[in-house]
């Protein structure tokens, strides 16, 4: 599922995240390296409580996803990619595929972060659903 260069940088970020936890002094600077391995922005709050829901190995891998850029997705590839997520029922596929194709895809439709994910865990929807509500003018729930 991952490709070898987001193994090395999984394998790579594993042990700063480690420094991270124990070495409270510098934090700055260790923080600094793990950005500059994944290439965003990861916050403290991130780093300092992955333990609650996932593994170091899989917080890593997480990290270490490279997201596809939207001018790499063509019609074809965006319903694959969504069949694939919705059909998957291994929680840490769907983690990878939504972490390396949610932004492209979400960019593509101007939908808002977090839109094609709500959707794919919305179980009655199947992904010529997920398509029909990319294509509409609508953003998804509201929250207020």
């Amino acid at each position: 599922m991952h490709t070898k260069e987001e193994q090395n940088r999984s394998e790579r970020l594993r042990p700063l995240i480690e420094k991270y936890e124990i070495d409270v002094d510098n934090r700055d600077s260790i923080k600094r390296e793990i950005e500059t391995i994944t290439t965003y922005d990861v916050s403290d709050f991130e780093l300092l409580s992955y333990w609650e829901s996932c593994s170091l190995d899989e917080f890593s891998l997480n990290l270490s996803v490279i997201p596809v850029k939207p001018d790499e997705m063509d019609d074809e590839t965006i319903e694959n990619v969504l069949k694939e997520m919705c059909a998957s029922e291994d929680i840490a596929e769907q983690e990878y595929l939504n972490g390396k194709y949610s932004n492209a895809i979400e960019y593509k439709f101007r939908k808002p972060a977090g839109f094609l994910y709500e959707n794919i865990m919305d179980d009655e929807l199947d992904y010529k659903a997920i398509i029909v509500l990319l294509n509409s003018d609508e953003d998804g729930p509201i929250c207020l």
